[in-house]
């Protein structure tokens, strides 16, 4: 359970929700939701996924999603914190996926990194890296992202945890999130977002190298905010205090909803780089990640 200062009032959740108090009492009598804690004091408190929780009805609603389905499949979402592949592929309905191998999707993971150096200053960085020794071996380079970011966040089986410019949070064994592959970068000038699902198969047959996921790219801020608001749930459930300040920023991005796309100049260059590293290969050592 949080602790206390974790939590926040009904005022709070309206105003940070933008849905009235009245209305979010009147769901809470109708439907249970949102479901307060008590304090000792007798306060009504709500955990900052409730937030979330929220917004995703009013955006359910704006669907054409009755209020009640809206409420069950939200308060699901926050139940489950699930995968960012997940999230966002249901939400970037539209884009195209391809089948990749994973040196593929390495090398369009680079191509995604250099141009998040390039252009962006301030915003989070969050990315999905299956196995610590995957991260490990783009430590420094998101250690370079992370002095661009005001917060960058690196998801693994980490079995410690590192002190550092990158926040490390350890992904459960059970967790959905482990077959994901993802970069998020999000500010009010760039955002872009690179999500890969590992397809079953079986790696100590075909090698790593080999290794096939389904992937998508878009730059769409609907399916970017899908993925930081698993991501952010997943830390939730892993954090502890210092690490949920580090995840500070993160929270004013998803309360904010400012999450700007690049611009056309930005869209080719990443473009390019992507053609180029895929296609020309990466140096042995990169490719080997």
């Amino acid at each position: 359970m949080p602790d206390e200062h974790d939590l926040i009032g009904i005022a709070e959740l309206a105003a940070a929700s933008g849905v009235p108090q009245a209305t979010l009492r009147t769901w809470e009598r109708r439907y249970g939701f949102p479901r307060p804690r008590r304090s000792p004091s007798g306060r009504r408190l709500f955990d900052r996924d409730t937030v979330e929780a929220v917004r995703r009805v009013t955006t359910l609603r704006a669907q054409g999603l009755s209020l009640e389905a809206a409420i069950a499949l939200a308060r699901d979402e926050v139940a489950a914190p699930g995968s960012p592949f997940v999230h966002a592929a249901s939400v970037a309905v539209g884009v195209p996926r391809l089948v990749v191998t994973k040196r593929t999707l390495v090398a369009i993971s680079r191509a995604i990194e250099d141009e998040i150096a390039l252009r962006l200053r301030g915003g989070v960085v969050v990315g999905f890296f299956q196995r610590e020794r995957f991260f490990r071996q783009s430590a420094q380079r998101w250690a370079d992202l992370a002095s661009a970011a005001d917060a960058c966040v690196a998801f693994a089986d980490f079995r410690r945890a590192r002190a550092g410019a990158v926040c490390e949070l350890p992904l459960p064994s059970a967790s959905e999130a482990r077959r994901d592959w993802a970069i998020v970068a999000a500010s009010g000038e760039f955002a872009v977002l690179l999500c890969g699902r590992e397809l079953a198969a079986a790696p100590r047959l075909q090698g790593d190298q080999r290794r096939r996921f389904e992937a998508f790219w878009t730059t769409e801020a609907g399916a970017i905010k899908a993925a930081l608001a698993s991501a952010r749930r997943i830390a939730n459930t892993v954090a502890d205090g210092e690490r949920r300040e580090a995840l500070a920023p993160l929270d004013e991005v998803l309360e904010s909803g400012r999450v700007a796309p690049p611009s056309l100049a930005a869209l080719v260059s990443l473009c390019n780089r992507m053609v180029l590293y895929a296609g020309e290969g990466l140096p042995k050592e990169i490719a080997s990640i």
